[in-house]
Protein backbone atom coordinates (compact mmCIF):
# COMPACT_ATOMS: atom_id res chain seq x y z
CA UNK A 1 0.00 0.00 0.00
CA UNK A 2 2.88 2.64 0.34
CA UNK A 3 5.13 1.24 -2.11
CA UNK A 4 6.67 2.60 -4.97
CA UNK A 5 4.07 2.54 -7.73
CA UNK A 6 5.78 2.24 -10.93
CA UNK A 7 2.71 2.96 -13.10
CA UNK A 8 1.47 6.11 -10.64
CA UNK A 9 3.49 9.19 -11.06
CA UNK A 10 1.48 11.13 -8.01
CA UNK A 11 2.33 8.55 -5.42
CA UNK A 12 4.53 10.04 -2.64
CA UNK A 13 7.51 7.19 -2.85
CA UNK A 14 7.58 8.05 -6.54
CA UNK A 15 8.24 11.64 -5.59
CA UNK A 16 10.39 10.95 -3.51
CA UNK A 17 13.01 8.84 -5.84
CA UNK A 18 12.15 11.55 -8.21
CA UNK A 19 13.26 14.23 -6.46
CA UNK A 20 16.33 12.55 -5.67
CA UNK A 21 17.00 11.32 -9.29
CA UNK A 22 16.94 14.52 -10.09
CA UNK A 23 19.23 15.91 -7.56
CA UNK A 24 21.38 13.18 -8.43
CA UNK A 25 21.77 14.46 -12.07
CA UNK A 26 21.53 18.02 -10.79
CA UNK A 27 18.17 19.04 -12.88
CA UNK A 28 14.85 20.26 -12.17
CA UNK A 29 12.82 18.35 -14.29
CA UNK A 30 12.55 14.90 -15.37
CA UNK A 31 12.30 15.79 -19.40
CA UNK A 32 16.08 17.29 -18.88
CA UNK A 33 17.27 13.81 -17.19
CA UNK A 34 19.79 11.95 -19.24
CA UNK A 35 17.59 8.32 -18.30
CA UNK A 36 14.18 7.67 -18.46
CA UNK A 37 13.06 7.88 -15.13
CA UNK A 38 9.67 5.64 -15.59
CA UNK A 39 12.45 3.00 -15.78
CA UNK A 40 14.01 3.56 -12.46
CA UNK A 41 10.98 3.94 -10.83
CA UNK A 42 9.80 0.29 -12.32
CA UNK A 43 12.78 -0.37 -10.35
CA UNK A 44 12.31 0.69 -7.41
CA UNK A 45 8.56 -0.38 -7.08
CA UNK A 46 10.10 -3.77 -8.36
CA UNK A 47 12.68 -3.86 -5.61
CA UNK A 48 10.10 -2.53 -2.90
CA UNK A 49 7.42 -5.32 -3.79
CA UNK A 50 10.56 -7.78 -3.25
CA UNK A 51 10.54 -6.73 0.59
CA UNK A 52 6.95 -7.40 0.43
CA UNK A 53 7.14 -10.43 -1.04
CA UNK A 54 10.07 -12.19 0.90
CA UNK A 55 8.21 -11.30 3.99
CA UNK A 56 4.92 -12.88 2.90
CA UNK A 57 6.52 -16.01 1.08
CA UNK A 58 8.67 -16.50 4.10
CA UNK A 59 5.65 -16.67 6.34
CA UNK A 60 4.26 -19.01 4.60
CA UNK A 61 7.39 -21.49 3.46
CA UNK A 62 7.24 -21.07 7.69
CA UNK A 63 3.99 -22.15 8.04
CA UNK A 64 4.65 -25.50 5.02
CA UNK A 65 7.83 -26.17 7.54
CA UNK A 66 5.61 -26.22 10.73
CA UNK A 67 3.13 -28.56 9.18
CA UNK A 68 6.24 -30.47 7.74
CA UNK A 69 7.56 -30.86 11.32
CA UNK A 70 4.57 -31.63 12.50
CA UNK A 71 3.74 -34.56 10.57
CA UNK A 72 7.16 -35.68 10.88
CA UNK A 73 6.26 -35.97 14.67
CA UNK A 74 3.77 -38.72 13.73
CA UNK A 75 6.45 -40.66 12.41
CA UNK A 76 6.45 -42.54 16.16
CA UNK A 77 3.16 -44.06 15.40
CA UNK A 78 3.70 -44.93 11.54
CA UNK A 79 6.97 -45.99 9.79
CA UNK A 80 5.60 -45.21 6.39
CA UNK A 81 5.83 -41.17 7.42
CA UNK A 82 9.85 -41.29 7.92
CA UNK A 83 10.12 -43.50 5.20
CA UNK A 84 8.50 -41.15 2.92
CA UNK A 85 10.07 -38.73 4.25
CA UNK A 86 13.48 -39.77 3.75
CA UNK A 87 12.57 -41.18 0.44
CA UNK A 88 11.26 -37.30 -1.12
CA UNK A 89 14.14 -35.88 0.41
CA UNK A 90 16.66 -37.59 -1.29
CA UNK A 91 14.72 -38.35 -4.43
CA UNK A 92 14.73 -33.94 -4.10
CA UNK A 93 10.97 -33.92 -4.16
CA UNK A 94 10.77 -32.68 -0.52
CA UNK A 95 9.67 -29.02 0.72
CA UNK A 96 13.47 -28.28 0.95
CA UNK A 97 13.93 -28.96 -2.50
CA UNK A 98 11.06 -27.26 -3.47
CA UNK A 99 11.65 -23.84 -1.51
CA UNK A 100 15.52 -23.94 -2.91
CA UNK A 101 14.34 -24.10 -6.27
CA UNK A 102 11.92 -21.48 -6.03
CA UNK A 103 14.35 -19.16 -4.70
CA UNK A 104 16.52 -19.77 -7.17
CA UNK A 105 14.15 -19.22 -9.87
CA UNK A 106 12.89 -15.87 -8.04
CA UNK A 107 16.52 -14.51 -7.69
CA UNK A 108 16.62 -15.04 -11.62
CA UNK A 109 13.53 -13.56 -11.92
CA UNK A 110 14.62 -10.57 -10.04
CA UNK A 111 17.87 -10.00 -11.81
CA UNK A 112 15.89 -10.30 -14.99
CA UNK A 113 13.68 -7.44 -14.56
CA UNK A 114 16.39 -5.53 -13.03
CA UNK A 115 17.94 -5.81 -16.48
CA UNK A 116 14.70 -4.97 -18.35
CA UNK A 117 14.03 -2.16 -16.42
CA UNK A 118 17.40 -0.71 -15.83
CA UNK A 119 18.29 -1.13 -20.20
CA UNK A 120 14.92 0.72 -20.37
CA UNK A 121 15.76 3.90 -17.89
CA UNK A 122 19.77 3.90 -20.02
CA UNK A 123 18.88 3.31 -23.37
CA UNK A 124 15.27 4.43 -24.31
CA UNK A 125 15.41 7.19 -26.75
CA UNK A 126 12.16 8.48 -25.24
CA UNK A 127 12.50 9.78 -21.73
CA UNK A 128 8.65 9.95 -20.71
CA UNK A 129 7.70 7.24 -22.41
CA UNK A 130 6.92 3.50 -22.15
CA UNK A 131 6.94 3.16 -26.10
CA UNK A 132 10.75 1.15 -26.16
CA UNK A 133 11.37 -1.94 -27.76
CA UNK A 134 14.91 -3.76 -27.18
CA UNK A 135 16.62 -5.32 -29.69
CA UNK A 136 17.70 -8.62 -30.20
CA UNK A 137 21.06 -7.45 -28.02
CA UNK A 138 19.58 -7.65 -25.05
CA UNK A 139 18.41 -10.81 -25.15
CA UNK A 140 20.96 -12.21 -26.17
CA UNK A 141 22.99 -10.56 -23.01
CA UNK A 142 20.44 -11.86 -20.89
CA UNK A 143 21.64 -15.20 -19.43
CA UNK A 144 19.89 -18.52 -19.20
CA UNK A 145 18.19 -19.66 -16.19
CA UNK A 146 20.65 -22.75 -14.83
CA UNK A 147 19.71 -24.45 -11.66
CA UNK A 148 21.98 -26.19 -10.35
CA UNK A 149 20.62 -28.74 -7.88
CA UNK A 150 21.62 -29.15 -3.83
CA UNK A 151 24.34 -31.75 -2.81
CA UNK A 152 23.28 -35.06 -1.52
CA UNK A 153 25.02 -34.02 1.97
CA UNK A 154 22.57 -31.17 2.07
CA UNK A 155 19.48 -33.65 1.23
CA UNK A 156 20.74 -35.80 3.85
CA UNK A 157 21.12 -32.81 6.50
CA UNK A 158 17.44 -31.89 6.14
CA UNK A 159 16.90 -35.72 6.91
CA UNK A 160 18.06 -36.24 10.56
CA UNK A 161 14.94 -36.32 11.77
CA UNK A 162 13.29 -38.75 9.63
CA UNK A 163 16.45 -41.03 9.82
CA UNK A 164 16.20 -40.98 13.69
CA UNK A 165 12.77 -41.94 13.73
CA UNK A 166 13.20 -44.98 11.04
CA UNK A 167 16.59 -46.06 13.41
CA UNK A 168 13.99 -45.97 16.05
CA UNK A 169 11.44 -48.26 14.22
CA UNK A 170 14.56 -50.93 13.60
CA UNK A 171 15.89 -50.91 16.90
CA UNK A 172 11.92 -50.97 18.58
CA UNK A 173 11.42 -54.10 16.04
CA UNK A 174 15.45 -55.61 16.62
CA UNK A 175 14.30 -54.96 20.47
CA UNK A 176 10.48 -56.98 20.34
CA UNK A 177 12.11 -59.70 18.12
CA UNK A 178 14.27 -60.54 20.67
CA UNK A 179 12.16 -60.45 23.52
CA UNK A 180 9.78 -62.75 21.44
CA UNK A 181 12.34 -65.08 20.93
CA UNK A 182 13.29 -64.99 24.07
CA UNK A 183 9.68 -65.51 24.97
CA UNK A 184 9.19 -68.53 22.47
CA UNK A 185 9.72 -72.21 23.93
CA UNK A 186 10.98 -75.08 22.44
CA UNK A 187 8.92 -78.19 21.58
Amino acid sequence: KEGIDGHNPSNKRTKELEEKVLSQYGVTKKEDLPVNFNGLSLQASEEHSNLLFDKHFGNIWNIHHAQERTQGLFGIVSPFLPIRAFSMGMAGTDLRHQEHFSNAVEQYRREFVKMLNLDFAYNSKTKDDYNYFVGKEVWQKSPEFTYISPATNWALSGQIRSLIMLFLWCFGALGLSVWAANKMKAF
